[in-house]
This record gives structure tokens, sequence and C-alpha cells, in this order.
């Protein structure tokens, strides 16, 4: 998924309009809507500082909306090939089915490598159990590592209701409320 398709898909998980999302990030009446549609479509790229601000209006990290679109699956192994050399990564072959992890593992940027992967084995169950929505695993994934499978929406609307927020109890209304809220203009 791309940047315009990434951030249209998350203002709408959010339930925000266009120009709902152009005024928090502090664009002009006249220019909220216009300026989000056109990134929507593809036609204009943010700069970084802008990013910046639509991540932190939506509740993301930075990096959840800001990924260099590559081509599928090339574009993936072009990532892994590098990843070999800048942080360790190499093929295994096990049972003819190849796979990909660190040459060392035990210490270094590896050392929690497996366990951040049963983390995403333990959050893909919860969608395959019913135990999740598709909605609270999108919310995982665009969080992770900062959030852990077991506290997506709990984590979250225990912080909004520590700083003051008087907040729905159903998804949907909460991320429209408190992105609303968070975001209003200081008086």
């Amino acid at each position: 998924m791309d940047f315009s398709n990434r951030l249209r898909y998350i203002r709408e998980l959010r339930g925000l309009t266009q120009k709902q999302l152009g005024l928090a990030i502090g664009l002009s009446e006249k220019a909220a809507e216009s300026t989000i549609s056109q990134y929507e479509r593809g036609e204009k790229r943010p700069r970084k500082n802008a990013i910046e601000k639509l991540a932190l209006v939506l509740n993301v990290p930075d990096s959840a909306l800001d990924l260099v679109p590559k081509a599928f699956p090339q574009g993936l192994l072009q990532r892994i090939l590098f990843a070999e050399d800048e942080h360790g990564l190499q093929p295994y072959k096990i049972h003819n089915r190849c796979f990909i992890g660190p040459i060392e593992y035990e210490d270094g940027e590896f050392a929690n490598f497996y366990k951040d992967l049963e983390c995403w084995y333990e959050a893909y169950q919860k969608v395959t159990n019913s135990e999740w929505t598709e909605k609270q695993y999108l919310e995982w994934k665009l969080h992770y590592p900062y959030i852990k499978p077991s506290t997506v929406f709990d984590a979250l609307k225990s912080d909004f209701i520590r700083d003051g927020y008087n907040i729905p109890d159903d998804e949907t209304n909460l991320w429209k409320y408190v992105l609303l809220e968070r975001n209003k203009p200081k008086k």
C-alpha cells in the first residue's frame, strides 16, 4: 500500500473527513480538503514535517505513513537482500523451504527478533481466532512495537481517560472523538 492509500485508509479508519484532517494539521479552511485530497490521489507528496503532523493527528508513528513505495514482490525482495548487509540477515533452508533470519541473534540488534516474530504471530492468531477485529489488528500493526498484542484498545483508551478525556466506549467513536479533541487549538 503506497503513501496515498495508507493515508486515506488510516484517515477513514479514524472517522475523519479530508477537511477535518487538513484543519487538524494546521491547513487553512480554504486549503484543508483540497490538499488532503491531493495527497490521497497521489498528485502531491507532503514534506517530512507535514507527514509528521499527519502522523501525530492520526495517532500513528511517522513510519506508518512514510514508506517508500516498492513493487511487490521484487521491492520486498530487494529490501531483504540489502538487509543481509545492513542487518545481518541470511537465508536458511529447512525441509525444502527457504526462510530468512539473523546470522547471530543472541545479542545485538536482533536480540529480540524472534520475540518480535512471536508477538506478531500472537497478534495474528487473535484475528484468526476472532478475539480481535481486523481494525484492532491494524491498530496493533500501526503501533508495533509500542503496543503489545494484549493491550491495543485498552491501552489507548486508558491513556486518553488518564489525560482527562471522557470518551465513548466503542472503537470508531473513540478514535473520532479523541483525534478531534486532542487536536483542537489551545485557547
